[in-house]
């Protein structure tokens, strides 16, 4: 998920405690300084562990503390849906990169405000990045749909696929399509789009170019038989429908139905003939965390398919459970954090990407993108007279952006144009990234710098994937580049205007100790340079000890409502939280009250 739909992000370290400390924020003239910031007692200098698992087999001691309550803030409910209002901000069709033209591009908002009359210049606004789209009401953008169309893939794209995934052209169909997604860093730092990955892979859709991956061969007619019996294709209302059907008929042994291919391989080729839906989340913008919850039978106490691993080892999200990826990442903690900042006089937008994890927080990407002409619009629309009341309401000089995974560079990248003079009247003063850090992350050389400048491009095996990029320094190898981030540098602007840190929008980060889809260290390196420069950073961590349950909460834990069910998802030791975070109980009210502090420290000019 670092800046695409990178597999490794289900996968789980086994249980292992590390220690760790509590220590203060650091930062310069902060006279009331909060004591619940996380950070390793081994300064992200952990001894190697040299086996991962994809699912967390032994059951942790103990629970995540509680929530603390922190002095002065207002305590929603637990099961509070904030009324909001959905807008499309419409972003024209404008001619880019290589002649692309962006087409659709207007975007969802969804905007939820605190009661009563906004303060003058309006409310202060946390603006949260999506990774995966949130379907609209009425037709808006593409809405997690498939770009219809893309152009020939750039040469530069080929060329680097060639370089890190050629072996894997005559190999298999997953082969190629896990090489691809796993040096998606890599591919797209070369001139891959995010689109243009899905483009690699295949199967090719309507005016597509063909694939570079091989395809999957023809279905046996045997087993085809077989599943037209089972799953009449009249009676499949919708892709959906059809992949559940032959799912069923596949794990059911007295069906009848046998077929030598690999079940998701079987479920694409025979349902081929259905549309795929758009890929979006599956509760609402604004949906409290009992709401959420609830809405996933892995988590509601039902457990449908979630009882024990899949037999390749994979975290089973079976179609029809009504799960997403984020609902084992913390997502109910940060739906939580979404009613804090609304309960405590800050308004929230929630921003729909053009397509699936693809915020351009890269210069080669931003470039004749289709981000700009959104950040243009919004510029225009925010705080304006002649804007709908939701949009008019907010204040444009106090914004606060959130990001997790991919689009937590996209904070950093905000940050860099918010320096260089790039958003016009929109002013950033704080940046939230959760599981990532400076969106000079997953460079390659020569582009790549600090701990990363020598990077290996490819190769290895998870073990030396999860841990600090100078863990692998440290051992006498250097770390991957796809998971690698740079030490001593945040944004390059204040690289080469270091004065300037005093005016950094402030920032709070968080990370699982070990992380599976991003530098365990990229939280880390960020907190510590802005430290260095005497900048106002803070820094959270959820300790080993409490990865397998963090995003949910532990048996017993007071932190999630004991009229909730969730908590049998942690007492199955079979089971595990992502170690990817975009939440947990722990950083909520930390986070709340951050925001208000910078909100204090930055009025409306």
């Amino acid at each position: 998920l670092r800046r695409s739909n990178a597999p490794s992000c289900d996968h789980f370290w086994k249980s292992r405690e590390v220690e760790t400390e509590r220590i203060r924020t650091d930062s310069p003239n902060e006279s009331a300084q909060s004591p619940w910031h996380l950070r390793s007692g081994r300064n992200c200098a952990m001894r190697r562990l040299t086996t991962c698992v994809m699912l967390a087999s032994a059951h942790l001691s103990g629970s995540v503390p509680a929530t603390k309550r922190l002095e002065g803030l207002v305590v929603p409910e637990w099961d509070w849906n904030p009324p909001y209002d959905e807008i499309c901000l419409d972003v024209p069709t404008v001619t880019g990169r290589n002649g692309t033209e962006w087409t659709n591009n207007s975007r969802g908002l969804f905007i939820a405000r605190p009661d009563g009359v906004p303060p003058a210049g309006g409310w202060p606004v946390l603006m949260t990045f999506t990774i995966i789209d949130f379907p609209t009401q009425k037709p808006c953008g593409l809405d997690g749909h498939t770009p219809s169309a893309q152009v020939p893939l750039a040469e530069t794209c080929v060329a680097a696929f060639g370089q890190v995934c050629g072996t894997q052209l005559n190999q298999s169909y997953y082969g190629c399509r896990n090489c691809t997604y796993t040096h998606a860093g890599f591919l797209e730092s070369h001139g891959c789009t995010g689109t243009s990955l899905s483009q690699i892979v295949g199967p090719s859709e309507s005016g597509w170019p063909k694939p570079l991956c091989p395809q999957l061969p023809p279905l046996d007619a045997v087993c085809e038989e077989e599943l037209s019996q089972k799953c009449p294709l009249g009676q499949a209302r919708q892709y959906t429908d059809c992949e559940l059907c032959v799912d069923q008929a596949l794990r059911n042994a007295s069906s009848g139905v046998h077929c030598g291919m690999a079940p998701e391989s079987t479920r694409l080729l025979f349902c081929a003939g259905y549309v795929r839906p758009p890929y979006t989340e599956l509760f609402s913008p604004f949906g409290s965390p009992h709401a959420m919850g609830m809405g996933c039978s892995c988590l509601n106490g039902t457990t449908y398919g979630c009882s024990a691993p899949a037999k390749n080892s994979t975290h089973h999200m079976p179609t029809g459970a009504g799960c997403t990826i984020d609902m084992f990442a913390g997502g109910l903690w940060m739906q939580r954090v979404k009613q804090y900042a609304i309960a405590n006089g800050i308004a929230v937008i929630v921003a729909n990407t053009y397509y699936l994890d693809a915020w351009e927080s890269y210069p080669e990407d931003w470039e004749g993108g289709f981000d700009p002409p959104f950040f243009a619009a919004l510029d225009a629309a925010m705080g304006s007279s002649t804007s709908p009341p939701p949009l008019r309401d907010l204040n444009p000089k106090q914004i606060a952006v959130h990001g997790w995974s991919g689009s937590a560079q996209m904070v950093s990248w905000v940050i860099q144009l918010h320096a260089s003079g790039q958003l016009g009247g929109l002013r950033i003063i704080a940046g939230i990234m959760a599981a990532g850090g400076s969106y000079a992350c997953y460079y390659t050389p020569p582009q790549a710098r600090g701990v990363c400048a020598n990077c290996t491009v490819g190769g290895s095996t998870f073990g030396d994937l999860l841990q600090c990029s100078n863990v692998s320094k440290a051992n006498g190898q250097e770390p991957l580049c796809n998971y690698c981030c740079p030490d001593r540098f945040t944004e390059d602007w204040y690289e080469t205007h270091p004065q300037d840190y005093v005016s950094h929008p402030w920032t709070f980060l968080y990370q699982t100790e070990m992380d599976s889809g991003a530098d365990s260290c990229a939280a880390a390196y960020y907190h510590d340079e802005m430290l260095r420069h005497g900048a106002h950073s803070e820094l959270m961590h959820v300790p080993m000890k409490n990865e397998r349950c963090y995003s949910i909460g532990a048996p017993g834990d007071p932190a999630v409502p004991a009229s909730d069910t969730f908590q049998r998802f942690c007492s199955n030791p079979n089971v595990s939280s992502i170690n990817h975070t975009t939440g947990f109980a722990e950083m909520v009210e930390p986070v709340t009250s951050f925001m208000l502090r910078a909100i204090a420290a930055h009025p409306t000019p």
